[in-house]
């Protein structure tokens, strides 16, 4: 007499087939957060490169003041007032080249921004505001992302010269 024992020796096909896809839904899911990750890490990116550009010509500025000042020194004829006086002094387009290069769609402006010291509430030249406009891609959290899909980034640097 024979006796059948149903013992399980392997594993049923179902449940390789359920672990591949339990497998699969973790992998996409890796994958879908690594898309977001480089969409914020060119973000971040986009965002260091205005904040340096912005500061290399707010260094550039201080430079250009000082030069000014030291030609205002020797000649009494030339003033140092406000950004256009020392415009003169900064090389601006190869700034702005060096911005629209760097970043998509980028523009830039440079103007005096008054200070009201003192109690007499007129304003002073002393001054500068840095404005640079960017693209970029916006994050879409609901799907992927529209080559269309992008949103001005306006940064701003403030400046006292």
């Amino acid at each position: 007499m024979r006796i059948h024992r149903n013992s399980q020796a392997g594993t049923s096909l179902f449940e390789v087939l359920i672990a591949l896809f339990i497998l699969g839904v973790g992998l996409l899911g890796v994958i879908s957060l690594q898309a977001e990750s480089l969409k914020l890490n060119q973000q971040a990116s986009s965002s260091t490169q205005a904040l340096l550009l912005a500061n290399d010509m707010a260094e550039r500025i201080r430079i250009a003041k000082a030069v000014c000042d030291d030609r205002a020194n020797k000649d009494p004829a030339t003033t140092c007032i406000g950004w256009g006086q020392i415009e003169d002094y900064v090389d601006f387009k190869t700034w702005e080249t060096s911005v629209e290069n760097a970043l998509p769609g980028g523009t830039v402006k440079v103007e005096d921004t008054p200070v009201v010291s003192g109690s007499s509430g007129i304003p002073e030249p002393g001054q500068i505001s840095i404005n640079i406009t960017y693209q970029q891609i916006k994050l879409n959290t609901e799907g992927p992302a529209v080559v269309d899909d992008v949103k001005n980034i306006d940064y701003k640097l403030v400046t006292r010269i």
